[in-house]
């Protein structure tokens, strides 16, 4: 078998912007509370997190390339398609992978719900706009 990698570089770049601006809206106005009291953080425990908005960017970028590896080698071309996509990547991949964290680093259920939540939205966003831009 033959694989293909094409990028779509502007459908990519604004996925990764759309990414970012969800993870900012998600963990602020959305379920920001709710996410530093599961997390047991007080506003003055998240100064200064350069370093984590740089991982974020970082797996924005690596969800892109995965997202275009998948788009090109299987055939998706509809936002239905994009949608299934990313909810089977998420499904299949995510949330297991996320509900260890839960059973062996004794993640509070809320954490994951929120984190798994803005993960699987991501996703979904992130697809739509590499297959249809």
């Amino acid at each position: 078998m033959n694989f293909i990698f094409k990028i779509n570089p502007l459908g990519s770049l604004l996925a990764i912007l759309a990414n970012m601006i969800l993870g900012a809206l998600w963990y602020s106005v959305l379920f920001g509370k709710a996410w530093m009291k599961a997390m047991g953080y007080k506003k003055e425990d998240l100064s200064g997190q350069n370093k984590a908005m740089l991982l974020a960017i970082v797996t924005a970028v690596i969800y892109a390339l995965a997202l275009n590896f998948i788009v090109a080698n299987i055939g998706v071309d509809t936002i239905f398609k994009a949608v299934i996509l990313a909810v089977i990547v998420w499904v299949g991949f995510i949330v297991p992978y996320a509900l260890l964290g839960v059973a062996y680093e004794q993640r509070k259920m809320k954490v994951f719900l929120i984190s798994t939540g803005y993960q699987g939205a991501g996703l979904v966003i992130m697809s739509i706009l590499i297959v249809m831009v």
